[in-house]
């Protein structure tokens, strides 16, 4: 049987992969930098808005993320 890919992650686990702290995401997450998913009381980040993130990251001078 083939495992199908997880499509979200963690605050945590998105703050590992973006290179910035827990507490950073969580403001990010709560300011609406970061999209999120609330699932009763978890918390969690689409894989795509990450990879959508990153995608832009060099040519957007917004300074997301900070």
């Amino acid at each position: 049987m083939e495992q199908m890919e997880r499509r979200t992650l963690s605050v945590s686990e998105a703050a590992r992969v973006l290179g910035i702290s827990r507490a950073h995401a969580y403001d990010c997450v709560r300011s609406g930098e970061l999209p999120s998913i609330t699932l009763g009381r978890r918390v969690v980040v689409p894989r795509q808005a990450i990879e959508e993130l990153l995608a832009r990251g060099s040519s957007d001078d917004s300074g997301v993320l900070g």
